[in-house]
């Protein structure tokens, strides 16, 4: 499916804030996700990705860390 995210760059932390919604392909429900992403250095970014839980409490589903080669 489609994710369509829209958000913020904050310099002082070198962070880019990303929400948005996408289509929970379990359920066919439309759910909110908010996107992270850390510029650590100039070889090393890291993205996490929350979601609601089945409760509606945020939660880390997805962690990824990119590595210039």
């Amino acid at each position: 499916g489609i994710m369509y995210t829209e958000g913020t760059y904050d310099a002082a932390n070198k962070t880019i804030t990303l929400k948005g919604k996408v289509v929970d392909p379990v359920t066919g429900k439309e759910k909110e996700v908010t996107e992270i992403m850390k510029i650590v250095d100039d070889n090393h970014q890291t993205l996490e990705m929350y979601e609601p839980s089945a409760t509606g409490k945020q939660f880390k589903s997805m962690a990824i860390k990119f590595t210039r080669k």
